[in-house]
């Protein structure tokens, strides 16, 4: 199912360097829900579908983009 193929991909992903959570949901339903990778190098803290993220100033984008919308 397409849960497992994207799974195996960000597993290899991982394996390179990637690090994320992944939510990917289809039609409605959750079909993927997981951490990749390591969230902090420096204390080997593995990253879940739970771990929380710095947005710092990502978020000026989507602000830009609504006003220009």
């Amino acid at each position: 199912d397409k849960g497992k193929e994207i799974d195996q991909y960000l597993q290899k992903a991982a394996q390179n360097g990637y690090a994320g959570s992944v939510l990917v949901a289809q039609k409605g339903n959750v079909i993927l829900q997981k951490g990749y990778g390591l969230a902090d190098q420096e204390n080997k803290r593995v990253q879940t579908a739970q771990t929380f993220f710095s947005v710092g100033s990502i978020t000026k984008q989507f602000t830009g983009a609504a006003i220009l919308k």
